[in-house]
């Protein structure tokens, strides 16, 4: 009887260990999470027009946040350009932002030149914009459906997790 115990326990704790691992939870550093709406905002985009989170509705839209002092951020941001926006940046369905944390627009325009990126950047000089999504941790990325639900999260920069983001960019244009 005490084995059957132990093995009902151990079944119980491995079933909330997985579970525990495939739903992405809320930790101290974020502020949504996938499964959530994403907030609304008003960014200024490439052309100083100030814009509408909101107008974004019926796209899959790809939030990035990056500094410029930030290693992973310069290895994630070639990639991004290379691999989404170049393949995504004529898709009316689709709508790619990233925010450079802390920086202004002439700061975005000499790191875009000095490091040959053709996607847009945009400012998010104090924080405004990141605040809504997280506390700290760059390079963060968020996906969002059509409806405007995070589908997607990424904190840091690594392979097997950009691949996981492209098939779930691929399958929900």
């Amino acid at each position: 009887m005490k084995q059957v115990f132990i093995f009902i326990g151990l079944l119980f704790f491995a079933t909330a260990t997985i579970a525990q691992n495939k739903v992405k939870t809320i930790t101290e550093s974020d502020v949504v999470t996938v499964g959530q709406q994403v907030p609304t905002f008003n960014y200024v985009d490439d052309k100083g027009q100030k814009q509408s989170s909101t107008k974004l509705q019926g796209k899959v839209v790809m939030y990035t946040f990056f500094a410029t002092w930030c290693g992973p951020c310069r290895k994630e941001l070639p990639v991004i350009d290379e691999k989404i926006w170049k393949k995504y940046q004529n898709n009316d369905q689709f709508k790619l932002l990233v925010f450079g944390r802390e920086h202004n627009a002439k700061e975005l325009k000499k790191f875009k030149k000095e490091h040959t990126l053709n996607l847009p950047l945009y400012p998010d000089p104090k924080r405004e914009i990141y605040s809504k999504f997280a506390h700290r941790f760059i390079p963060r990325i968020y996906l969002t459906d059509k409806s405007g639900k995070i589908i997607f999260q990424s904190k840091g920069f690594n392979e097997t997790e950009f691949k996981k983001l492209l098939k779930t960019i691929e399958e929900n244009l």
